[in-house]
């Protein structure tokens, strides 16, 4: 484990290969770090388990916002369905 900053990180972003993170914090200051190349490359079976959790992950972002959305206005949203 390793600490990028002490103040809150606010945003999290990897290029499109997966090789450098870049890390922001709350006070403005980005870190870089270049991330192993076995942390990089996907081994068998690890590509279809990313993409459940990530599906798992969206669903319950949706479920949120959905809920977020009746609790806020609940005329608006009365006509909204979300399904999956």
């Amino acid at each position: 484990m390793m600490q990028v900053s002490d103040y809150p990180l606010m945003t999290l972003e990897l290029d499109d290969r997966g090789t450098f993170v870049a890390v922001g914090s709350e006070n403005g200051n980005t870190t870089i770090l270049e991330l192993s190349h076995h942390l990089v490359d996907l081994q068998r079976n690890e590509k279809t388990l990313f993409l459940g959790v990530r599906l798992i992950q969206l669903r319950s972002i949706v479920l949120c916002y959905t809920r977020l959305c009746f609790v806020s206005y609940p005329t608006l949203c009365g006509a909204m369905h979300v399904c999956f």
